[in-house]
């Protein structure tokens, strides 16, 4: 099929900001698959349009029985764990996030060349090593930021329904770990070293207690098959979470790893759709 170009001028808002600026928007009646389509817009210097109230603009899509795709997705998240609560005093490369339940996402994905991020506010840090930082058992200290590590090591085999990592003895003098699903009641112990034992009768709740003390999950180290006898299997601060996300042009894409994409239909409606139909998109 004839590639058609349609390039369409509009005034739109700028992102947090009242002052006016014109954007270009392309129209690829190509049918490709989302992640397809993600691909040809990043190799052309854009992203996948997402800007609903744009494209609701659009004459191609009142046209469209099919509708068309736009750059957010439902996946569920890489594995991550809280290593601690570190003051920081360095310079990092350093992101602004936008505002909303994805942060951690965000982050994580402008990060992906980095083994440890960090989170305040709307402040993104991507940080290589931990090792020359303070460390402090309360994460409400100031000038303390809270460490993510991601690219995580294989735990073994897990499926849809584990979403959170325990602890799970020794081996060797080296501690064995699994995916769990997060709703059982495993032994739990604060970063702040406070006993919850296994009074929380699931992780959400568990990491809502620590999370009150100004604390989360420990995350173990080998060390602890140092101490003697029988421990018990513990939850850690290691996680994934289901996330609805939108793209944008600063993300790493080729990582994207969708459960589900969405498209706007002739209605104006957005749905969630198979990522491997093949569908028209916006640049």
């Amino acid at each position: 099929m004839k590639q058609i170009k349609i390039i369409v001028s509009v005034f739109l808002a700028l992102w947090q900001s009242e002052e006016l600026t014109t954007q270009n928007v392309t129209f690829y009646n190509i049918n490709k698959s989302w992640k397809d389509a993600v691909h040809h817009c990043e190799l052309q210097g854009g992203v996948l349009e997402s800007n609903v109230t744009l494209l609701r603009e659009q004459d191609e899509i009142q046209n469209s029985d099919e509708g068309v795709w736009i750059g957010k997705f439902r996946t569920l998240t890489n594995w991550t764990c809280i290593r601690g609560c570190y003051l920081i005093n360095e310079n990092f490369q350093h992101f602004q996030l936008e505002l909303s339940n994805s942060v951690e996402l965000q982050c994580q994905m402008l990060c992906n060349e980095f083994k440890f991020y960090s989170i305040k506010g709307e402040d993104c840090f991507c940080i290589e090593d931990i090792n020359s930082f303070v460390r402090s058992k309360n994460c409400t200290c100031v000038g303390c930021y809270k460490v993510w590590e991601h690219r995580l090591p294989d735990f073994g085999t897990t499926d849809r329904k584990d979403r959170c990592i325990a602890e799970n003895g020794c081996d060797s003098g080296n501690l064995r770990r699994s995916y769990e699903n997060c709703n059982y009641n495993f032994y739990v112990t604060c970063d702040n070293d406070a006993e919850l034992g296994y009074s929380y009768k699931n992780y959400q709740d568990a990491a809502e207690e620590c999370e009150r003390q100004g604390s989360f999950i420990k995350w173990y180290s080998d060390s602890l098959c140092d101490s003697k006898g029988t421990q018990p299997k513990k939850w850690t601060s290691g996680t994934r979470h289901d996330e609805t996300f939108v793209i944008r042009k600063a993300y790493v894409t080729e990582i994207l790893k969708p459960d589900s994409c969405f498209v706007l239909i002739n209605t104006w409606k957005e749905e969630e759709n198979n990522c491997k139909k093949e569908r028209f998109f916006f640049l």
